[in-house]
């Protein structure tokens, strides 16, 4: 299912914008309210996006889009609107995340690393990653938009898809049936989930759960099918036999109405992270390494749970993504009781 995944630090550039905005406009004289505010000469989103700017995030995606494109992008993030601090794990390990995006006024473009540091400290420190959420988007020469979203998970898992590989040479849906839209029919006043196949054809589900009593489990029903040129029918002959379920896992599966599964579990073994070079000045705080991550072509069908998003690949392809870091990282956070 299409996800319109909401990180909490986009929420925390757009919010900071407001604030340093609002700054900026407020020159009017607080005792004449009626006096419209005048934004600062000078002011402008660039100049902006360079006073929260701190080192950078970078690097280089390759891959391969949905439409079996290859691409090789670079993309270096600076913005930053919060300080960065080493936490305590153990007496030899400490954490700390980074974020960075490409500008206040950008949407979809921006990095998210959590990571592990042991002996920080000493010159043969070591580092992990833990986390990571990278947003990639670009218009291309077509005016279409390139947009990418990725999470790794660093666990093997058994993913399911909807639409195996082999029953979908018949089905041809998109992404094996993982991408689905939510349409509202205003002459039915119903809902329906929408799924699309390589053909330009759409076919809709009620969302509107039955109960099958041959295997115990909640169904939805085919409802119809418009093709490629606009033509609606409540009847086909591939679709018309074919249900929608929700496992135990929340996985959407595709099953005959005589119970035969149409969907796949692929065991998918942990998606593969390295972290090199690793320098920490105690002196200035600055945080240097490089990293490479590479994440399963399936890793759009686990549904796990990460800090910033599920785990994904909206490429459905295998990604690579390195480079490197530079980033100012405060070494302890000092708390101090305000005045009695």
């Amino acid at each position: 299912m299409k996800m319109n995944i909401k990180n909490s630090t986009k929420q925390v550039f757009k919010h900071s914008t407001l604030v340093v905005l609002a700054a900026a406009m407020s020159l009017s004289s607080c005792k004449d309210k009626e006096v419209a505010p005048k934004p600062e000469a000078g002011i402008t989103a660039a100049s902006i996006d360079k006073a929260f700017e701190n080192g950078f995030m970078k690097g280089t995606i390759k891959g391969t889009r949905r439409d079996g494109t290859a691409f090789e992008e670079p993309f270096e993030y600076k913005v930053n609107t919060s300080n960065t601090v080493f936490s305590k794990v153990s007496p030899t390990e400490h954490a700390f995340t980074l974020s960075r995006g490409q500008g206040f006024a950008t949407d979809n473009n921006n990095i998210h690393f959590g990571i592990n540091v042991t002996n920080k400290d000493q010159a043969g420190a070591s580092a992990k990653l833990t986390y990571s959420y990278l947003e990639f988007s670009k218009v291309l020469a077509d005016k279409k938009l390139f947009y990418l979203s990725a999470a790794p998970s660093f666990v093997a898992k058994n993913v399911t898809l909807p639409m195996s590989r082999v029953n979908n040479q018949t089905y041809k849906l998109v992404s094996n049936g993982s991408d689905m839209e939510w349409y509202t029919d205003q002459t039915l006043q119903e809902n329906f989930y929408v799924l699309k196949d390589t053909d330009g054809n759409s076919i809709y589900f009620s969302t509107r759960y039955e109960y099958d009593a041959l295997s115990g489990d909640d169904f939805r029903r085919f409802s119809y099918i418009v093709s490629s040129t606009g033509v609606k029918s409540t009847t086909s002959t591939l679709w018309g036999n074919v249900r929608m379920y929700f496992n135990d896992s929340n996985n959407r599966e595709f099953r005959t109405s005589t119970g035969t599964n149409l969907s796949e579990v692929i065991a998918v073994p942990a998606d593969t992270q390295e972290i090199t070079n690793f320098a920490y000045n105690a002196t200035t705080g600055l945080v240097t390494f490089d990293y490479k991550l590479n994440i399963s072509e399936f890793r759009s069908f686990d549904n796990s749970y990460l800090p910033y998003s599920r785990a994904t690949n909206t490429t459905h392809h295998a990604l690579e993504i390195k480079g490197s870091v530079s980033a100012t990282v405060h070494n302890e956070m000092v708390m101090r009781r305000s005045a009695q």
